[in-house]
């Protein structure tokens, strides 16, 4: 996967629709047009270790800088098991740890932080073959940056993108079954780097016909 590729394709593909969730400390959730109103699917949640409750190979802190990393036995591995960390292109550092959840309503015991000092990092995991159309949602919490969350690791999009600062955001999207769903990926675009949490993320089956 190239996440690199996915940068180009900002703002162009989609409109955004936003729907207004009536509880304190939230943020209107973004969504395309593709998605059914918010309730969620009954299909169980694709993503492993959607929760962020089992820690990683090398414990509850990584970080990789030019291909140095503090995960020796596995180098890409994130503070989570089953979370794959990407740097930008200059190899720049990236840092996952693992926190108590602070998010309102939904949370579990944990959510992953994410520090970087580039764009393109994040976290991604590949989802099994033959999915098309998917309801894919993540709450992020940003410091820093400007993040981005899609099903597809390339140009097709659809994606997500956060809209605000210190304040929890959902970030959610569908795909249209003409797009190929292979990647679930939550990542920075901001050239300076980031600093944000992630929590509670699914990808489901869209049974909407």
């Amino acid at each position: 996967m190239n996440c690199a590729t996915a940068k180009r394709h900002a703002y162009t593909k989609l409109l955004i629709l936003t729907l207004t969730l009536a509880v304190p400390c939230y943020v209107a959730a973004q969504a395309n047009p593709t998605c059914p109103p918010f309730t969620p699917p009954p299909d169980p949640n694709i993503l492993i270790n959607s929760d962020f409750n089992t820690v990683g190979p090398c414990g509850t802190h990584t970080a990789w800088k030019m291909g140095d990393s503090t995960c020796p036995s596995d180098p890409t591995a994130s503070a989570a098991a089953n979370w794959t960390i990407h740097s930008d292109n200059f190899g720049n550092l990236i840092r996952t740890a693992l926190v108590t959840s602070t998010l309102p309503i939904g949370g579990g015991a944990r959510m992953l932080r994410i520090h970087s000092d580039g764009s393109e990092s994040g976290v991604f995991q590949t989802l099994p073959n033959g999915l098309t159309k998917v309801v894919a949602s993540a709450w992020v919490y940003v410091r820093k940056g400007h993040v981005v969350m899609q099903a597809t690791a390339g140009l097709s999009g659809p994606s997500s993108w956060s809209t605000k600062t210190k304040e929890w955001e959902l970030l959610r999207v569908c795909t249209d079954g003409f797009v190929p769903v292979d990647t679930f990926l939550v990542y920075n675009e901001d050239p300076t780097g980031s600093d944000y949490d992630v929590d509670r993320v699914e990808v489901k089956v869209n049974v909407e016909p």
